[in-house]
């Protein structure tokens, strides 16, 4: 057992290929993307005169960790089949074939590659990504973003089970909203409702402030007692920040983050909790897509053929929009909650799990 963690000539020379390769189609990438970016915000940097030096260092070296995050898989997929493509044109594979190495033992550094950067991938998901989107999300608050964003009307969320709140509108910059609506329901039955002309932070801390209160209790026999205040500071349970979120801005989480914000919506009740539990099962399952990229990259390019590197590349690519076409999909139904989040972060593994098994069965040996 302990053999099998020693790299021969063989497994360094495939490995040092693989990385290099990976390296060289992750920067190729990346400045592509950037450029592309780039040309779709220029308008806005230009418009509010954003720092130069401040779009370099506060926006695009924390955006490049978002990039890598989102298509890593897919950068590690073709880079394989490109380096292998290569290494078949030139029968290599066919010589070591014939030096008495299995096609099992040729996939050695294949794996060793793959689960370095399935490592490296998940602490890229999990923690260095959450550090640097904060910083991104902030600069594109400040930079990007329409301020109007910053102001909403009719804000409907339940903020905790049987209890709805309700602005007519609501500003973010200074935490005041206008026409306020508090209900509580036991079961389907009215308890209480609250009604304020407006509402601001109080002075007393974790409290708010409302003006011109009326406040009706409802009794089972339908009778009402109605209460009215001119100001009237109390504890309503929501933070301003939960309006304004957008869904993107979930790459911002830390999983221990993800986990209590995951555990504060439960409270709540709310629906949109999916979104986010399926967004942190993501974050475990996505790595392992590495590591199944690159055996169904090496099956499928360690075969030498007459359309060469461009026929491998060409098959790479319809892959790589089919993983992206199903990926999408299923978390999409995890976050609508068409499916069970567990499920739909995984099935996408187990259907690509399926084909490197296949390919790798069928492959010529």
């Amino acid at each position: 057992m302990l053999n099998w963690f020693k790299l021969t000539t063989y497994d360094k020379y495939i490995l040092g290929k693989f990385m290099k390769t990976f390296i060289v189609m992750l920067s190729l990438f990346t400045v592509i993307i950037v450029i592309f970016d780039l040309a779709e915000k220029l308008e806005d940097f230009t418009q509010k005169q954003a720092p130069i030096g401040l779009i370099i260092t506060g926006y695009y070296l924390n955006f490049i960790p978002t990039i890598l995050n989102q298509f890593s898989a897919i950068f590690v997929f073709l880079s394989v089949i490109f380096f292998t493509s290569q290494l078949a044109s030139r029968s290599e594979f066919i010589a070591v074939l014939a030096s008495g190495v299995s096609f099992k033992r040729m996939m050695k550094p294949y794996v060793v590659g793959a689960v370095i950067l399935l490592i490296g991938t998940y602490m890229l998901n999990s923690w260095l990504v959450p550090v640097t989107d904060k910083k991104r999300v902030a600069f594109e608050t400040k930079w990007v973003r329409n301020t109007s964003s910053e102001y909403k009307a009719n804000i409907h969320q339940q903020i905790q089970p049987g209890v709805f709140l309700y602005f007519r509108n609501f500003n973010h910059v200074d935490s005041t909203g206008q026409h306020v609506v508090l209900q509580t329901f036991d079961s389907t039955r009215l308890t209480s409702r609250l009604y304020a002309v407006s509402i601001r932070p109080s002075r007393f801390k974790g409290k708010w402030e409302l003006v011109n209160v009326v406040h009706k209790d409802f009794a089972e026999d339908g009778s009402q007692k109605i209460t009215k205040y001119t100001a009237l500071d109390t504890v309503i349970r929501f933070d301003p920040k939960d309006f304004f979120r957008r869904l993107d801005d979930i790459n911002s989480f830390n999983n221990s983050e993800l986990r209590s914000y995951i555990a504060a919506l439960r409270i709540k009740g709310t629906g949109e909790i999916n979104n986010y539990i399926t967004e942190l099962y993501r974050r475990f399952s996505a790595p392992f897509a590495v590591l199944l990229l690159t055996l169904i990259g090496f099956a499928v390019s360690a075969r030498k053929t007459r359309g060469g590197v461009g026929v491998h590349l060409g098959k790479g690519i319809l892959i790589s929009f089919l993983y992206l076409f199903i990926i999408k999909t299923f978390n999409t139904y995890g976050a609508q909650g068409s499916m069970m989040p567990l499920l739909a972060v995984w099935i996408p593994n187990l259907i690509f799990g399926l084909i490197a098994w296949w390919l790798i069965f069928t492959a010529p040996k």
